[in-house]
């Protein structure tokens, strides 16, 4: 059986297109072909940013893989986006 990750897209602040998993939001950073690379939006000034990236790749069945390059994060879920979606 596969794992089937909860993934949202939502609307950024600025009307832009993200995509949410594990309450962290991801902000569309490169395309190549089938492929969409995301890195995580959270950028505070004075605090180094996040490196945590993720790719979805859409299947010629139309769904998409995901793929975590880079799961960890160095600051805890937004809490804006728990109160919002969970």
């Amino acid at each position: 059986m596969d794992f089937i990750p909860k993934i949202y897209c939502i609307r950024g602040q600025r009307k832009s297109v993200q995509l949410m998993y594990d309450r962290y939001a991801y902000a569309k950073n490169n395309r190549h072909g089938c492929t969409t690379y995301w890195n995580c939006r959270h950028r505070r000034i004075g605090h180094e940013p996040c490196n945590a990236r993720l790719s979805t790749t859409k299947l010629p069945s139309g769904n998409f893989k995901v793929f975590l390059s880079k799961p960890e994060h160095n600051h805890p879920p937004s809490k804006r986006l728990r109160r919002q979606y969970d």
